[in-house]
């Protein structure tokens, strides 16, 4: 094939014709680079809101097992090990499934989008957490946040837009020069992050026997449910995976052999994701815990934290959608700032933050680099500060602050991509066909059709009939639609051929 005939970009033509030549053991790049992408706070900051606000610990943690577990096996081992069988990147992997004009909107223009809006949640989080951290140390006026209660939102102070907007270009400006230098600096910090987690759960785990779930509450018993509280949880992990192994390809085309990819995804996503999201219920439950052990009850303990979100609507709620508490109160920033507090309190809350903001330089990388491949003016720089600009009002609206309603968002259309890839990989397990020219309709069709199962969580939360949809894994489903229509199109194609001859 002529790759100039077909259209080919020569960005493009340059990678098809120098495939990877790096190659790694599973433990030597991916997996660190898996697990900090799980260590990071924009996972475990409210992964209690989708779980313990709704049911209970045990459900909740069953529920991120489930999800871990979905995630390495549906999620990376088919990019990964189509990565693995072509060493190319996903940008050329891609132009097999979608064509060479589709790879340019699915993957290509998707995942520049997907990453800006994780690059606003991102610098949110470095933002958020810094001042956060710097309050609770005593070291900052409150007033100068216009904060009210603990874990009131200070994205509507003056201090956050500034600091957003200067964090948001500058993150920019650093990934087109120093992402090496970035890249090595995160080699290291990830510890210091694991520290913060181990010292916060070391300083839960008295409150855990006092931990009440809300099943076991006569109170609240008939309003929460552990149904909705396991499937969100699954949402959660599941989508949340999806963002994370959406470079599968990339990194499946730098590792040695099969097994690598398969000890990656085991450890790297299904491990990684399990025990991560287990200890952030853990201390968000152990700090409740621990507000009752001095209050005397749970109820008590926080009684304004525990109130149902709408509890006016509590008596209209139909038996399948609970009303949960108030997110505000099992988040782990609040767990940090106002229950362990102080100078300890303030550290973590900086430590995490800062991670956050070279999650936010990893993500302007990647969405410039994307948005250049696909037009190349102008620079990759200017597109960096480009996406800064358009990723600002998230942050200012605080919609980068809602990380459940990102993750359904994101994942409802990169989960059902994912599942058109490896849809892929199997029809070609024996060989890669190379670049298909112009569009292939059948790929578009069933990403298309899975993203419309996938993002129905967000318009469950404007629909109130459709509001059960919000506590089901709707990003799996979203997958296995995409996957069935791939398969569906492969057996008319062959029915056609027999019937041909």
């Amino acid at each position: 094939m002529n790759l100039r005939d077909v259209g080919w970009p020569p960005r493009l033509q340059r990678a098809l014709q120098n495939p990877s030549t790096d190659r790694d053991p599973w433990s030597a790049r991916v997996a660190g680079a898996l697990i900090s992408g799980y260590l990071w706070v924009a996972f475990t900051d409210a992964i209690a809101t989708t779980s313990l606000a709704v049911g209970g610990l045990v459900p909740a943690i069953t529920g991120a097992a489930i999800g871990g577990l979905l995630a390495c096996v549906l999620l990376f081992l088919g990019p990964s090990l189509q990565g693995l069988q072509t060493r190319q990147p996903l940008m050329v992997v891609a132009s097999a499934a979608f064509g060479i004009r589709g790879s340019a909107l699915v993957p290509g223009l998707l995942l520049g989008l997907v990453q800006m809006t994780w690059f606003a949640v991102a610098v949110h989080y470095a933002v958020e957490f810094n001042l956060r951290g710097l309050l609770a140390a005593g070291l900052i006026n409150p007033r100068d946040l216009r904060a009210g209660p603990i874990g009131s939102p200070i994205t509507q102070s003056t201090v956050y837009a500034a600091t957003a907007m200067l964090w948001a270009v500058s993150a920019a400006l650093v990934s087109t020069r120093f992402i090496r230098w970035i890249a090595a600096l995160m080699i290291v910090y990830p510890i210091f992050i694991a520290l913060s987690y181990a010292g916060a759960m070391v300083w839960s785990i008295p409150g855990l026997p006092s931990y009440r779930d809300a099943a076991a509450d006569p109170i609240n018993a008939a309003r929460l449910a552990t149904g909705p509280a396991f499937w969100g949880m699954v949402q959660y992990v599941f989508g949340f995976s999806a963002i994370v192994s959406s470079q599968a390809v990339n990194w499946g085309a730098t590792l040695n052999r099969e097994s690598d990819v398969r000890k990656a995804g085991a450890v790297g996503v299904g491990l990684a994701s399990t025990i991560i999201a287990t200890i952030a219920l853990l201390i968000v439950a152990g700090s409740i815990g621990r507000d009752a052990m001095d209050q005397g009850s749970e109820a008590g303990a926080n009684s304004n934290d525990l109130l149902l979100a709408n509890p006016d609507a509590a008596e209209l709620a139909p038996p399948l959608v609970p009303f949960p508490r108030n997110p505000e109160a099992y988040r782990l920033g609040t767990v940090l700032e106002s229950r362990i507090g102080g100078i300890l309190g303030g550290i973590a809350l900086i430590v995490l933050g800062l991670g956050s903001l070279a999650s936010a330089v990893y993500a302007a990388y990647a969405y410039s680099n994307r948005l250049e491949s696909i037009r190349k003016r102008p620079r990759r720089w200017a597109w960096g500060v480009v996406g800064a600009v358009v990723a600002y009002p998230l942050m200012v609206t605080g919609l980068a602050a809602n990380v459940p309603l990102v993750i359904d968002l994101t994942a409802g259309m990169v989960a059902p991509m994912l599942g058109v890839l490896t849809a892929a990989w199997l029809r070609h397990r024996t060989s890669w066909p190379g670049p298909a020219p112009g569009i292939c309709f059948d790929a578009m069709i069933a990403w298309g059709a899975g993203s419309i199962v996938g993002l129905l969580p967000v318009l469950a939360r404007v629909v109130p009939m459709a509001a059960a949809v919000r506590w089901l894994p709707m990003a799996l489903l979203a997958y296995l639609v995409a996957i069935a229509i791939m398969t569906g199109s492969d057996v008319i194609r062959s029915l056609g051929k027999r019937s041909a001859t």
